[in-house]
């Protein structure tokens, strides 16, 4: 597409000392991943993924910004595991989302954001492997999600409702009364 097209001269003619050359392939990463969402095509999640960490190990360890690109690297593994199934692509997604969280300070309006992504790929793996200890780990930050969001956030909503799914697939393994009324509640 044009736009691809675009972004890729851009990253093509920044060096990696320039100052925008994160921004550019970090946001080259965010059109393929677009792409990938209508194609399926696992060329573009590749390209996704790789364009992400180029984006990572250009920001200095303590920038700002690197918890953002870590995130956006953890989402395109996600979804690299949603839709192609690979195991590998769960744990780097842990990771790299857990590097975005250790990179933001508490009390910054992200950090909700990135522990309910965590809790996210935790859930999905649960659902995968059945592994007790994830579906544990999954409501913990999940749980940590939804008190750190502020009350009126538009994101609240889907914290509690990823939350509910949690309390409810440990409820499907467990069958105990708590968690299927949490999963109402």
């Amino acid at each position: 597409s044009n736009a691809v097209s675009a972004m890729q001269k851009a990253v093509d003619l920044s060096s990696d000392a320039h100052h925008e050359r994160a921004v550019f392939l970090s946001n080259l990463g965010n059109m393929y991943q677009r792409r990938f969402e209508r194609t399926r095509e696992r060329d573009d999640i590749e390209k996704t993924i790789a364009f992400q960490r180029q984006a990572v190990h250009l920001v200095p360890d303590g920038h700002p910004i690197k918890a953002r690109y870590y995130h956006g690297l953890g989402t395109a593994l996600i979804r690299q595991f949603e839709i192609l199934e690979g195991s590998a692509s769960a744990t780097d997604a842990m990771s790299a989302i857990q590097s975005a969280i250790d990179e933001t300070p508490n009390g910054h309006a992200e950090k909700s954001i990135y522990l309910n992504s965590l809790g996210t790929v935790l859930l999905l793996q649960y659902k995968r492997s059945g592994e007790h200890e994830l579906i544990e780990s999954a409501i913990t930050t999940l749980q940590l999600a939804v008190d750190s969001i502020a009350r009126g956030h538009a994101e609240r909503a889907t914290f509690l409702a990823n939350l509910g799914n949690a309390f409810q697939s440990r409820f499907v393994h467990r069958d105990t009364r708590p968690d299927l009324d949490r999963a109402v509640e």
